[in-house]
């Protein structure tokens, strides 16, 4: 008789620690995942930053052109100017 109560004792232990395995496989299942949304979401935002990166940076260089030209101009003009004087 107290063999069959240790036997349904370590029965329902062993369940019991299954089930609790069970519950943490499946917390850390949910933790994964909402770390991989996370780093998915941080992934895009990384690549937005860079595009807009580059988008600055090709803006910049036409406007370094822009203002290049515009320095060549003002030469042009004050030469002209000079020798119409």
């Amino acid at each position: 008789m107290i063999s069959c109560l240790d036997e349904e004792k370590s029965s329902t232990s062993i369940t019991t620690n299954a089930k609790e395995q069970q519950k943490s496989k499946k917390k850390q299942s949910e933790e994964i995942d909402l770390l991989r949304s996370t780093l998915i979401q941080h992934d895009i935002k990384l690549q937005q930053f860079i595009n807009n990166e580059t988008k600055l940076l090709v803006k910049q260089l036409k406007l370094e052109h822009k203002i290049k030209l515009l320095e060549q101009n003002n030469i042009k003009l004050k030469s002209s100017e000079q020798s119409i004087y």
